[in-house]
């Protein structure tokens, strides 16, 4: 199955809890899907990382800090997948 949309677009659905990826979608693409969206999911976490939120306002920097989280958690899926499945990302 290849990734729906843009990989890009994929990646920050992920990031805004559009789209919940788990185990179960994670075996529905392939190792060069998976390599991309592990690429383009690094890029995604580099740019909410690079956010400047005002320390004031504390929702928004939960915000970042959540989009932070559901990212980190599906590059560590993807990685997990990976070393099971042996392939290099």
């Amino acid at each position: 199955m290849a990734l729906p949309g843009t990989p890009k677009a994929f990646a920050h659905d992920i990031a805004d809890g559009y789209f919940s990826f788990t185990g179960a979608t994670c075996r529905q693409f392939g190792p060069e899907d998976l390599r991309s969206l592990h690429r383009i999911l690094e890029r995604v976490a580099r740019e909410i990382r690079a956010e400047q939120v005002p320390l004031e306002l504390v929702a928004e920097i939960q915000r970042k800090n959540l989009r932070l989280t559901r990212v980190r958690n599906v590059l560590m899926l993807i990685r997990y997948h990976a070393k099971r499945h042996r392939f290099v990302l």
